[in-house]
């Protein structure tokens, strides 16, 4: 799938939606690459599974493209050991464009017109 920040550079990313995660992940190697990384004034500390946590000190302003259409987003920044993906798609993420799991049949569900209402200011 294909990802950019406000650089404009469209990059090749791997992504994983997770629909457990109630946030969105940027791994922060792809982060850097992407480009215009921000820093939060003050850390945020995450829950992990287990009792495992982690902290992000910056975010990222991306856009996703799905089915043609750019997706905006802002993402969180995690270090490269608190993630396996390049971008770890969460539950807020989906839920705004209305995408959802069909896990019988092992597939993402998106729906043009779905991720196009969801960039109308209503």
């Amino acid at each position: 799938t294909n990802v950019k920040s406000l650089t404009d550079v469209e990059k090749e990313v791997s992504l994983l939606f997770d629909s457990g995660s109630p946030f969105t992940f940027v791994r922060r190697d792809k982060a850097l690459e992407l480009g215009s990384v921000f820093n939060l004034p003050k850390p945020v500390e995450f829950n992990a599974l287990g009792d495992g946590k982690f902290i992000c000190t910056s975010i990222i302003y991306i856009q996703i493209k799905l089915l043609d259409i750019w997706c905006r987003w802002l993402a969180h920044v995690a270090e490269c050991d608190d993630i396996d993906a390049e971008i770890l798609v969460g539950h807020d993420f989906m839920q705004v464009y209305d995408i959802k799991l069909d896990l019988k049949r092992r597939e993402i569900v998106v729906d043009r017109e779905s991720l196009l209402r969801a960039q109308r200011i209503r």
